[in-house]
């Protein structure tokens, strides 16, 4: 994971919340997986070189170096390629970017691509000059190979370019590779619209056989209000309030009901587990506002420990009534439409 995201990415911190949580019954979630989505917009091809040491004098002590490359839908290999002049890594890369843009006949993809050295993650990188549907590959070239020195063979990441594709395009597309999964979520860096995120929700709600997944969504105090009224018919869907605004690399509250999903093994003797008062390693942001008017619980709040016996959590589950402690006045759930409920007057 740290290899591939790189350790300071949010994927990996996701990861290691994920992993980090034991549950009650002493259960741990055991695998976790990430999927692409363009966010509806065309993409280049890209190579993230393997991260790793690399000295400025492996690279000038080569002169005539090769290069074999497919981007575009051309194979080339590029000759005759001269770093022994190049003052940096840097340098090295925009010898490489001179020698790739050369390649004319490649088009658009081979001109207007990019080479560069990341020096935050030690590793060169190219990205094409075209975006679309397309396949890159690097081959060793028979004499004088530079895609070995540059990182760009073993470990390397090549991403093919795309084209533009809905989000319910994306999860067909996901589920038909595999769908061993019970939720899903989506990284802050995506930072998904309300509209796609009511797609997401609404692509959910309508498999055969109906809500295969939990659909977890993070809300804060600006969009809670809006993004609940447009979800709040769509079964499926557990949304979670965090205050302040989330940062990509802190804490992940929304995805408390995916782990304890995740950690919950059905084929064991009483395993099924609550969703309600688990602890999480998280800082706690917010709390319901107590009201004697009865309201439909649009998000749920998960925090670092129980909350007192004088108050009353909304229930991470969609579609699920009040849960309250029994020191306050019992309350009853009557059904409404689409399947959700609604918490009636206290007795």
């Amino acid at each position: 994971m740290g290899t591939y995201f790189g350790t300071g990415s949010e994927e990996y911190a996701r990861a290691e919340f994920y992993f980090g949580w034991v549950s009650k019954n002493i259960t741990a979630p055991q695998q976790i997986s990430f999927w692409f989505w363009n966010d509806d917009v065309a993409t280049a091809d890209l190579i993230y070189g393997a991260s790793g040491t690399y000295a400025l004098a492996t690279f000038t002590a080569i002169t005539s170096g090769e290069l074999t490359l497919t981007m575009g839908g051309f194979t080339h290999t590029l000759t005759g390629i001269n770093l022994g002049s190049a003052g940096s890594l840097a340098a090295v890369a925009t010898d490489i970017q001179t020698a790739i843009q050369a390649y004319s006949a490649g088009g658009a993809a081979w001109t207007g691509a990019t080479v560069a050295y990341d020096s935050t993650n030690s590793r060169f990188t190219l990205t094409g000059g075209a975006t679309g549907a397309d396949t890159i590959a690097v081959t060793a070239a028979v004499s004088n190979d530079l895609a070995g020195p540059l990182g760009w063979l073993t470990g390397a990441i090549l991403s093919n370019g795309t084209t533009a594709q809905t989000v319910s395009a994306n999860l067909n597309a996901l589920i038909g590779v595999s769908n061993n999964f019970g939720s899903f979520t989506t990284t802050f860096a995506l930072a998904l619209s309300e509209a796609n995120t009511v797609a997401a929700a609404t692509w959910n709600n309508s498999l055969t056989p109906n809500i295969q997944f939990i659909y977890s969504v993070n809300v804060t105090p600006a969009n809670a209000s809006s993004w609940s009224a447009a979800l709040a018919d769509i079964g499926g869907v557990s949304l979670t309030l965090q205050s302040p605004a989330p940062v990509a690399t802190a804490e992940f509250p929304e995805m408390a009901p995916m782990m304890i999903l995740a950690a919950t093994d059905y084929t064991q003797r009483n395993s099924v587990q609550n969703y309600m008062f688990q602890q999480f390693a998280l800082t706690p942001r917010s709390r319901p506002l107590r009201s004697s008017k009865p309201t439909t619980p649009s998000w749920s709040i998960t925090t670092a420990r129980p909350k007192p016996p004088d108050s009353c959590s909304p229930s991470t589950s969609a579609g699920s009534c009040w849960a309250c402690p029994s020191t306050r006045p019992t309350r009853t759930c009557t059904p409404t439409r689409s399947g959700s409920r609604t918490p009636s007057a206290p007795r």
